[in-house]
């Protein structure tokens, strides 16, 4: 079975002519085409010049991705990465994606997310017992703000880089 398209990006290689972007597949195929080489009538990516790639018909394309897929029934990105390594396909991850999306295998083995029963939260039954401590700034003030859950009651403390730097210090001491 011929790759119509394939048998396109062939011919233009052939003559040395410009790949027509008549589809999206061979609209990619014209972007890469400087990197395209013909060798014994098989088309390879030299995207890499020490190692030419296959380049894969589209009829190839599932039986390769579901081969390489099998190997360990590894997620999408690992799939992908074993193929790099072999071949070239168009829209490798996105193929590979649909491909192992199907794998009955990996479907069935698939767990859900368990549902976790939300927290309780300790209530006060005194007050002072649970304490909402936080830091609030607005531009270069600071408040700790400390909320007691059992009344609702609000204590806030002012501070500054002055009283953090020379919180412990005695000012008048050191000064006069």
């Amino acid at each position: 079975e011929q790759d119509e398209e394939l048998c396109i990006v062939k011919d233009a290689l052939r003559r040395g002519l410009f790949i027509r972007p008549t589809s999206p597949s061979l609209a990619e195929y014209a972007k890469i085409s400087h990197e395209l080489r013909l060798v014994n009538n098989h088309v390879y990516w030299a995207g890499n010049p020490r190692k030419l790639l296959l380049v894969i018909p589209t009829a190839c394309l599932e039986e390769l991705i579901n081969k390489a897929h099998a190997i360990g029934h590894t997620n999408t990105q690992a799939t992908v990465e074993t193929l790099r390594k072999i071949c070239y396909l168009l829209w490798m991850w996105r193929r590979t994606y649909e491909v192992v999306a199907k794998c009955p295998g990996c479907v069935r083995n698939q767990v859900p997310d368990p549902v976790l029963p939300m927290q309780q939260v300790s209530r006060a039954t005194a007050p002072w017992q649970v304490l909402h401590i936080d830091i609030v700034s607005y531009g270069p003030i600071h408040f700790l703000t400390i909320i007691d859950a059992f009344s609702k009651f609000l204590v806030w403390e002012k501070s500054s880089l002055y009283d953090v730097v020379l919180g412990g210090f005695d000012v008048d001491a050191v000064l006069y």
